[in-house]
């Protein structure tokens, strides 16, 4: 059986882009879903709908909190990692600091 996966309507890439690109922007920056739709003006259904698109596609990683991050974050040379794995590498380096 084979699945189809239905493409987004343009109004929700377009705001999933807008929050995509708040995340990239702006490095280190966590936010709940309430502080988005204030930031971006975004009605609560759409904002939900957008956040939960990133989540699917593997842009956001949602925290049990609920606050929202991005998945990969800008590392050195602007390559992006996986900054849980990041953070996992620093702490098992010696002196756990990340320092060699």
């Amino acid at each position: 059986m084979m699945v189809t996966l239905m493409e987004p309507e343009p109004e929700l890439v377009m705001l999933a882009d807008r929050i995509d690109a708040l995340f990239l922007d702006t490095a280190g920056l966590v936010l709940t879903g309430r502080q988005v739709r204030r930031l971006l003006d975004a009605s609560p259904a759409s904002c939900e709908a957008a956040l939960q698109y990133l989540l699917e596609v593997g842009h956001l990683v949602r925290e049990e909190d609920g606050q929202y991050r991005p998945r990969f974050s800008p590392g050195p040379f602007g390559i992006s990692t996986d900054s849980r794995r990041l953070s996992a590498r620093q702490r098992r380096a010696p002196g756990g600091d990340g320092r060699s």
